[in-house]
């Protein structure tokens, strides 16, 4: 089933490049795979994702997630589906209430929350804050989070991110903080690694490659191991 999903979205990027002008100026994506690997833990876990925005003229848009992770020598997989509402008020300001609906290794889960970023030229924030409920079991939670990226080179090619994500899940709590180097390669291809410690204990390190759409999106994916991956 994972191969299917991974498949279908691979195909929806290829289909999506010889759109019109006009459909470009309207939507814009990127699809972005990646691989880690938690120093507790004895198997890969893989990512594969992808958003789709809308650029219509105005202050309000909307941004559709999709994606799906897996550990290697694990049955179960861990898709989820969001829907961002944003809202514009300035070039340099984007705010957005989310929801997020996700299977993490058999329990599902939704997440909604508040989200703000903030770029003036090569320096970019973005953050949020929301509220994790369980479909049928599973903990209620608290969840927030900050990532950070500034670019550098003679075309901004190169940037430097970081970040941390924290979750209060009543009995017991989460966190992750990262640091990562960026690589573009013209407008639409970037590759980034990334070292993160989780709970304070475990290293976690992860490679990803990003397939940009036209201008791209405008906020990150909010499902759980977007976050906290390999976790």
């Amino acid at each position: 089933m994972h191969k299917f999903f991974f498949l279908s979205v691979a195909t929806a990027f290829t289909c999506a490049a010889p759109l019109t002008a006009q459909a470009q100026d309207l939507f814009s994506g990127e699809l972005e795979l990646g691989i880690s690997r938690n120093s507790s833990k004895d198997t890969f876990f893989k990512r594969v994702e992808g958003s789709f925005a809308s650029n219509f003229d105005g202050w309000f848009d909307f941004q559709i997630d999709l994606g799906m992770s897996k550990y290697e020598a694990v049955n179960s997989t861990s898709p989820f589906l969001a829907l961002h509402l944003m809202w514009q008020p300035s070039d340099k300001v984007d705010l957005g209430l989310f929801i997020s609906g996700e299977d993490r290794l058999g329990t599902s889960y939704t997440i909604e929350g508040l989200e703000m970023a903030y770029e003036s030229g090569p320096f970019r924030v973005e953050g949020y804050v929301a509220v994790q409920d369980p479909i049928l079991a599973g903990p209620h939670g608290e969840l927030a989070g900050l990532d950070l990226s500034y670019a550098f080179g003679s075309t901004d090619q190169w940037s430097l991110t970081g970040g941390g994500h924290y979750a209060d899940l009543g009995t017991t709590t989460a966190d992750t903080v990262y640091l990562g180097l960026a690589r573009r390669f013209g407008d639409d291809f970037e590759v980034e690694a990334r070292v993160a410690q989780n709970d304070g204990a475990y290293t976690v390190v992860t490679v990803g490659a990003r397939f940009i759409l036209g201008d791209g999106v405008r906020f990150n994916r909010r499902d759980w191991y977007a976050a906290f991956p390999a976790y």
